[in-house]
């Protein structure tokens, strides 16, 4: 589908400033005429086309579109397209999640050469506050990179020591960025603030100090939007009892979040934080089978945010239903149910974090509950391009041996391609497999398997 910048950026990667056009009240669609260039018209084609990704997709071609202007260095259309999506939300047209999820495709932003785009970013627009938003985002990428994702006893002294160091050049210039008032609603700085709290040993606070001041932060961005998600995501993921505090502290913080007037919706979203946490904590102390339930109520709570890529509960759910199926049976869940889940998940058009398995599994279901061959296939397609394993084994099962059903020969390059990546990325199945190694394959047929 054609989606957001079709009207306003192919003129804007001319670097001239482009506007949607409204069409003129007129009865004949031939005599309409465009209306004159104006912001507003700019602002309401971005937004309209945002709604639409969010809740139609596609995510994948609205993120390259974005990552792609980023790489080509056109700075003007992307502060053209953020600051209008920023003075929408400032006026109460978009909410703080469709901002946040707009600038999605720039989040984990963290190489070499993306420093030096940066660089030549705010040297052609010095006071661009998205350019100036995503550099914070992308130093805390690096500090994170730095440190390791291993636990403490096994992260070195100089893996924290320049974690530490990148993490306070963030905070410096997120600091910088909110008394500048760059924006009048900095809500994004605000809640990256948040998020770098978190860390607040590294930045040379202690926990007291650390929450002190995350309060003060979460009042400023209550003042500016007292609906706001992501603030509030942030300050309850550090009162998260991963992060120093307690299950106590969680609830405490959702019964004042509901006293605060909330939407209902939003209220329950943070109720479902604190289930998913209940769920992630019993899933290491005991089993899947007991995590589940906490997993099921969270994602019935979030629901109305799946759109927004909030769907690890649902994820977790689905996740701990096979692992129980699978340890109590040593079968996949294999029922209409099971499948009704993954469909959800993996509505077309969605942003997932991380959906590959998701995508094998629903294959997998596919065939064994609906007998759906093409789908199946598809899917395994997808699983495979997000780099799981199972489904790149699955693929090239199809690329050596044939499958019967599907209109696909052996071939001898994608055979060995495919089998040799699934076998990199741990499938046993394939690292067995000969064609893993050879590039000729042979006559033999078979049907999937599950490794």
């Amino acid at each position: 589908m054609k989606w957001l910048l079709t009207l306003a950026l192919i003129s804007l990667t001319c670097g001239q400033p482009a506007f949607a056009a409204a069409p003129a009240p007129v009865t004949s669609l031939a005599k309409a005429k465009p209306a004159a260039p104006t912001p507003a018209n700019t602002e309401l084609a971005y937004v309209d086309a945002l709604k639409k990704v969010i809740t139609v997709g596609p995510y994948d071609g609205y993120a390259k579109q974005i990552q792609g202007l980023f790489a080509a260095g056109q700075f003007d259309a992307m502060d053209s397209y953020f600051n209008a999506l920023q003075q929408a939300y400032e006026g109460g047209r978009i909410t703080d999640k469709m901002l946040a999820y707009a600038y999605q495709p720039l989040d984990q932003l963290k190489g070499v050469n993306d420093e030096s785009i940066f660089k030549a970013w705010l040297a052609k627009n010095p006071n661009s506050y998205p350019a100036q938003y995503l550099h914070v985002n992308y130093l805390i990428n690096v500090a994170w990179d730095a440190r390791g994702t291993e636990f403490s006893n096994k992260t070195s002294a100089a893996q924290f020591m320049s974690f530490a160091a990148i993490l306070q050049k963030a905070m410096a210039e997120n600091d910088a960025l909110i008394s500048k008032n760059a924006t009048a609603k900095p809500i994004l700085s605000f809640a990256n603030k948040l998020l770098m709290l978190r860390a607040g040993s590294s930045l040379n606070l202690k926990r007291p100090d650390t929450l002190t001041l995350a309060q003060t932060t979460l009042a400023k961005a209550n003042a500016l939007d007292p609906n706001n998600i992501i603030a509030r995501y942030n300050y309850m993921t550090l009162l998260s009892p991963r992060w120093g505090g307690s299950f106590e502290e969680m609830k405490a913080f959702a019964a004042q979040i509901r006293a605060e007037k909330v939407p209902a919706s939003i209220a329950d979203y943070f109720d479902g934080m604190i289930q998913e946490e209940y769920g992630d904590a019993t899933a290491r102390k005991s089993t899947y089978a007991k995590a589940a339930p906490y997993y099921y109520a969270a994602a019935k709570l979030q629901e109305p945010y799946y759109d927004y890529g909030d769907n690890s509960a649902l994820k977790s759910y689905i996740y701990s239903t096979f692992k129980t199926s699978f340890e109590t049976t040593g079968k996949d869940p294999n029922t209409k149910e099971f499948l009704g889940l993954l469909n959800t998940l993996l509505r077309d058009g969605r942003y997932i974090e991380n959906p590959g398995w998701y995508y094998g599994e629903r294959a997998q279901t596919r065939l064994n509950v609906a007998g759906d061959l093409p789908g199946a296939w598809d899917d395994f397609q997808r699983g495979a391009a997000a780099g799981d394993a199972h489904s790149l084994y699955n693929v090239a099962r199809v690329y050596c041996y044939g499958q019967p059903g599907l209109p696909i020969k052996p071939d001898t390059k994608l055979c060995p391609a495919y089998m040799g990546r699934a076998a990199a990325s741990g499938s046993k199945p394939a690292q067995a497999d000969p064609h893993g190694k050879l590039a000729v394959p042979t006559t033999q047929s078979g049907s999937w398997l599950k490794p």
